[in-house]
């Protein structure tokens, strides 16, 4: 709501409408009307602060020139294998389909190959009692690895070997392993799903192994889900305790902890998951993205929440390539969920979504596989493939640019980021208003101009003018500095006496108070979009508008 000034003589009074609040986020919905006022209508590699600001994201970065398999090819699928004993980690990479070899592991600029016993295609990870299981669809399951070190060749189980399941648990044989698309680790057992029974492949079918082996099962210990309607498992996941089991159309969950009160409940029928990749498990809960409606959330009670609203407009629009859903991502990074989706126009975008704001914001990074590493520091990072190099990056960095590597050298890109506010009315979305020079809160670490583009009256053709915005950036001040263009409180070089700098600390960054000329147009409303450069993460803390009101004709 704008805010009276008054001024001396005649006239109305010049009224400030404060704009402090863009925690709403992306909001792709067409009628722009219908936005709330802390949402945007288009954004991109920008991100919206829990205090209200909007700064542009962090880099990606190269994770020290890594590449698994060469210059030539992109890993496909990350996974992460812990030594709980040594409480270490290595990132573990795969690539290709069924005639692949590609498998390899990494603890830093080295990487090892892992011998691929059936040159298969690895289709899901789990670790059960200190190794590494990877599922190789209807061909094979391997294992890798052993509490006290790593061999460098996975070990092949035996595949659909009926005639060594034992049901008799006291004589059980080892190192046998159904055939079977999916693997999960839960409750004390290893779970196989979408199984091939000898000649007959059950793509709704859950089997569990013995309590406390990966490696020994029963012919009975299986269980069937979904109504035999042609949907099919395309992943299980463990989430506290129940085993989620996701079909194409529909949501199983299995509770218990033995095979005598083992007991299936249907989470959802109305929504299930696009594919395995589409699928991602945190500590607070399961993000899945369904191929009618996008991005559900599940915490463990009642049905699953729809949290797409926001973004499914790009869907009914057609923006989406719908067609090839198959190819969506979803991961968990730092407390936010990453949903990588192919477009229409043949880019990929990710939204990103903030559980605690539920905003989401957009960045054109093309996240291909994501795994959460702890490495030889004992420091949390996410390591990611992508489809701008053939080298694994490093997600949310301080940096100035994004970097890829294809070759022994990184290639640095700029980060293209703006973002644009609603149409603004100040409370008044009739009243006529003369808009006179605006005040911006900026911030950044080094100087650096900012274009601030304006809209008026709801036309969403070409801006009117634009505004520049220059920013001093990081410097020693420690107060309210006036004159202080050129970055120097003592003298007044470059003095404008429109510029004000506020610093909170003399080590961080700055907020800056700038006038940056006036808007000089009447509307009804005004609308900024803001475009940063690409090597600077610049900030916008809040801005207020100045007008005057101007009587409606009648």
């Amino acid at each position: 709501m704008a805010v009276p000034i008054r001024r001396s003589g005649r006239g109305p009074n010049v009224r400030l409408d404060p704009q402090v609040d863009f925690t709403g986020g992306y909001n792709a919905i067409e009628d722009r009307f219908m936005l709330a006022p802390n949402e945007s209508p288009d954004m991109l590699n920008v991100d919206v602060s829990r205090r209200g600001g909007v700064q542009r994201r962090k880099a990606v970065s190269d994770w020290g020139n890594y590449q698994p398999f060469g210059n030539t090819t992109t890993p496909e699928k990350l996974f992460e294998h812990r030594d709980q004993i040594n409480n270490t980690s290595k990132v573990v990479a795969t690539a290709g389909g069924v005639g692949s070899t590609n498998m390899a592991y990494g603890i830093g600029a080295s990487w090892t190959s892992i011998t691929n016993t059936g040159d298969c295609e690895i289709l899901d990870h789990t670790m059960m009692n200190g190794k590494s299981w990877f599922a190789c669809g209807l061909d094979l399951t391997q294992s890798w690895g052993t509490p006290l070190g790593v061999a460098d060749s996975a070990t092949a189980e035996v595949p659909d070997a009926h005639a060594s399941y034992q049901n008799d648990y006291a004589t059980a044989a080892g190192n046998i392993f159904p055939k079977c698309k999916f693997i999960a680790s839960h409750g004390g057992f290893m779970w196989a799903a979408h199984t091939d029974e000898g000649v007959v492949e059950h793509p709704t079918r859950v089997r569990f192994s013995h309590p406390g082996y990966a490696d020994r099962w029963a012919e009975d210990d299986w269980i069937d889900v979904g109504d035999e309607d042609g949907d099919e498992i395309v992943k299980i996941a463990s989430f506290r305790d129940q085993l989620l089991v996701f079909l194409n159309r529909s949501v199983y969950a299995v509770l218990g902890y033995s095979r005598q009160n083992f007991q299936v409940i249907k989470v959802s029928s109305s929504v299930g998951a696009t594919n395995a990749n589409g699928v991602c498990v945190n500590p607070e809960g399961v993000w899945f993205f369904s191929p009618d409606r996008g991005v559900y959330y599940y915490n463990g009670d009642g049905e699953p929440r729809w949290a797409f609203e926001k973004v499914y407009p790009l869907m009914e629009r057609g923006e989406v390539d719908n067609a090839n859903l198959d190819n969506v991502y979803v991961a968990a990074v730092k407390g936010r969920v990453w949903v990588r989706i192919p477009m229409e126009d043949y880019t990929s975008r990710c939204f990103v979504f903030d559980p605690s704001t539920s905003a989401w914001v957009v960045y054109d990074v093309d996240m291909l596989a994501n795994v959460e590493f702890q490495n030889a520091d004992y420091e949390v990072i996410h390591v990611a493939a992508t489809g701008q190099g053939t080298g694994l990056v490093e997600l949310e960095v301080d940096t100035a640019y994004d970097t890829f590597n294809d070759a022994a050298t990184s290639t640095q890109v700029g980060v293209d980021s703006y973002f644009k506010t609603r149409w603004l009315d100040s409370g008044s979305p009739f009243l006529p208003k003369r808009y006179k020079t605006p005040e911006f809160i900026m911030a950044g670490p080094s100087a650096h101009t900012v274009q601030a583009e304006v809209y008026l009256d709801y036309y969403d053709g070409a801006a009117r003018k634009t505004l520049r915005i220059d920013v001093v950036g990081t410097g020693a001040a420690t107060s309210l500095v006036w004159d202080d263009a050129d970055g120097n409180a003592d003298d007044n070089a470059g003095s404008n006496w429109g510029d004000r700098q506020w610093a909170y600390s003399s080590a961080a960054t700055q907020d800056e108070i700038i006038r940056a000329g006036s808007i000089g147009g009447t509307g009804r409303s005004v609308a900024l979009k803001f475009r940063g450069p690409t090597n600077v993460q610049w900030e916008v803390r809040g801005f207020t508008l100045k007008y005057l009101p101007k009587k409606p004709r009648s």
